[in-house]
């Protein structure tokens, strides 16, 4: 029985993959067990079967263009063997284009959908048949969430924090405050206010959120836990959270197993455990130190000073030193964490190996850097090796590229003429690329069955 309206029947997961993960009599997003397929209410993380106890997470990816991990890996997602050009059984990429007649701040799938923030409003053009966005006008969207008059980005979050996806919903930083809207594909809804000040950053993951605002001019901790009515946001301000632990201007918030990290104005790295709302520093104040990502036992930081780019390649714990790699010449721009892999991008590319920190090669990258991701290839590809995409403006155009770490040898993915890229997201069968006037979706030949069409 849904666990939801507990009056409709549904087939396990397991059994039906690609099956709508919405409750159709109240419009609730559903979460099922990897284990034994049991459909569950948002916010819940561990099967209570006792026979089970497996892991509960949605049945459709969910990304906003970086995990909130910080790892950057791609979320489901493998790159394609038949996009080397090497490959005797060459197929180039398919890519289709949506052109929005208004402003894109940011775009995510959730839940086997697309959903785009153009104006102030959040829509969901869907996927037709050539794998673009199906909507000629944003004005005239199916499924629309109005965001307030207000309901621009803010301008003082960085573009990590403008979106978190939180149980069925997501929460938006908009110019005054965070909004939550409802993704529900059978009703468009208005977004609720959540009442916390001017938005700073956030993140959420494993059933948190945790974000910072300015209230009465005053930097403000808070956390909140998803539950099956997740409109209901309860949002806990963390009163040992002073003016000391408030975030660095533009960075953003890690979350990793009910963790959240972040780098104050200071330069320390702080943890707040969203249960127990105990928030601590865990290191001593230092302006070149960079959040990283979080592996399962902690938050890896990086260095990025006078020696050049300094890689953590343990976690941050107190009490104990943490060993360190140098990964080239600054300005640090980004880090990918693999499977034994680390990709520094700073004035070019460096792969290490994860846990020794030597060099395993790298290579450059053309033009300004954007954004990017570490894909894992094909299970039945012939080299194994994973790829870095890297989305770059170059000049007038976009450009996304695929680089072999090894021998830093590049793919050529896609480029677009004109446009001003702002974000990539690969997760299911597609990679999106935002730009400011429209989405590109991007998929392999094979990746069209009916099946999965939605992503």
């Amino acid at each position: 029985m849904c666990p939801v309206c507990f009056e409709e029947r549904r087939l396990t997961s397991g059994y039906t993959p690609y099956a709508s993960p919405w409750c159709d009599k109240r419009g609730e997003l559903l979460i099922a067990c990897e284990r034994c397929g049991r459909w569950l209410p948002s916010g819940v993380t561990t099967c209570p079967d006792p026979g089970c106890r497996g892991h509960v997470h949605e049945t459709w990816p969910a990304n906003t263009g970086r995990a909130p991990d910080g790892a950057g890996r791609t979320d489901g997602w493998r790159w394609p063997s038949e996009w080397d050009r090497q490959n005797p059984a060459y197929k180039a990429p398919n890519a289709a284009t949506w052109a929005s007649d208004l402003p894109v701040n940011a775009a995510f799938v959730a839940h086997g959908r697309l959903y785009v923030w153009v104006g102030t409003a959040l829509i969901a053009p869907g996927v037709g048949p050539a794998g673009a966005p199906t909507v000629a006008s944003a004005n005239a969207a199916p499924w629309k969430c109005w965001l307030g008059f207000d309901g621009l980005p803010s301008q003082s979050v960085g573009a990590d924090s403008r979106v978190a996806l939180f149980g069925g919903g997501a929460i938006l930083a908009v110019e005054n405050d965070f909004v939550i809207g409802a993704l529900y594909p059978g009703r468009a809804d208005e977004a609720l206010k959540l009442q916390l000040g001017a938005p700073v950053a956030q993140v959420a993951s494993d059933g948190w959120w945790a974000g910072w605002a300015m209230k009465s001019g005053l930097p403000a901790l808070y956390s909140a836990h998803v539950n099956a009515q997740w409109r209901n946001t309860a949002c806990r301000q963390i009163v040992g959270a002073g003016t000391a632990a408030a975030p660095r201007s533009g960075t953003r918030m890690l979350l990793k197993q009910g963790s959240a990290y972040w780098i104050s104005e200071e330069g320390s790295l702080w943890r707040l455990e969203c249960e127990t709302g105990v928030c601590v520093p865990l290191t001593e104040p230092a302006p070149d130190t960079r959040i990283g990502w979080c592996g399962a036992e902690g938050a890896h930081i990086v260095k990025d000073g006078g020696e050049g780019i300094r890689i953590g390649l343990d976690p941050v714990r107190i009490g104990f030193v943490a060993r360190e790699a140098p990964g080239g010449n600054g300005p640090l721009k980004d880090v990918f964490a693999g499977k034994g892999l680390l990709a520094v991008v700073g004035e070019q590319v460096m792969t290490l190996d994860s846990g020794t920190g030597y060099v395993l090669g790298g290579g450059k990258y053309l033009g300004q850097w954007v954004a990017g991701a570490l894909a894992e290839p094909e299970m039945d590809a012939p080299d194994r090796e994973p790829r870095l995409l890297m989305l770059t403006q170059d000049n007038e155009d976009g450009n996304l590229t695929a680089l072999r770490p090894s021998s830093g040898g590049e793919e050529a993915v896609w480029r677009g003429p004109g446009v001003q890229v702002t974000g990539l997201i690969v997760a299911g069968r597609r990679m999106y690329v935002v730009h400011n006037s429209g989405v590109t979706s991007i998929r392999s030949a094979h990746s069209a069955s009916a099946g999965e069409e939605q992503l």
